[in-house]
């Protein structure tokens, strides 16, 4: 190879490496970005269990805007369910993240129940500081905040925030 064709090619691949890096996928180690690992469980998980997606509540609203301005995100979703106890919905949704959830993320704690709501929190492995909270609230507990809001829920609430914290 000629040394302005070797020069060429170099610089081709560094300018592609450089837009994978920039697009979250470093394609040496297969590593996506937290970002990409939250919307694929979104995704996957939209696959395996009906969740309409809703504004989340005015209470939320400083974490929603904290979580995207650290490149995060915070989304609010009705687990549309035909089961009738909040612990079969609750069940229903963990077997769910279980098979959709990727190795990147290690529980950080258990399922955890607090005046009703259940929550559990992830770490992202490859990517330090990263987290992943799962909040589940039964459709009778949530209902007034979101009554404010002029809605009627058909399930539960389940939030999922990815966050950052150095």
């Amino acid at each position: 190879m000629t040394r302005p064709a070797l020069i060429v090619t170099t610089l081709l691949l560094t300018a592609v490496g450089i837009a994978y890096v920039q697009g979250g996928i470093n394609k040496m180690s297969g590593t996506l970005s937290p970002k990409q690992l939250y919307d694929d469980l979104i995704t996957s998980l939209q696959q395996v269990v009906t969740l309409k997606e809703i504004r989340c509540p005015e209470v939320m609203e400083s974490s929603v805007r904290r979580n995207r301005e650290d490149g995060g995100d915070f989304l609010c979703f009705q687990l549309i369910s035909g089961e009738p106890d909040k612990y079969q919905r609750l069940q229903e949704l963990q077997k769910a993240l279980d098979r959709v959830l990727r190795r990147e993320f290690s529980p950080k704690t258990g399922w955890r129940e607090n005046y009703g709501y259940i929550g559990r929190s992830y770490r992202l492995v490859n990517h330090p500081g990263w987290y992943l909270l799962i909040d589940f609230g039964p459709r009778v507990l949530e209902q007034e905040s979101y009554s404010r809001l002029g809605i009627t829920l058909e399930g539960d609430v389940v939030s999922f925030s990815l966050g950052y914290d150095p």
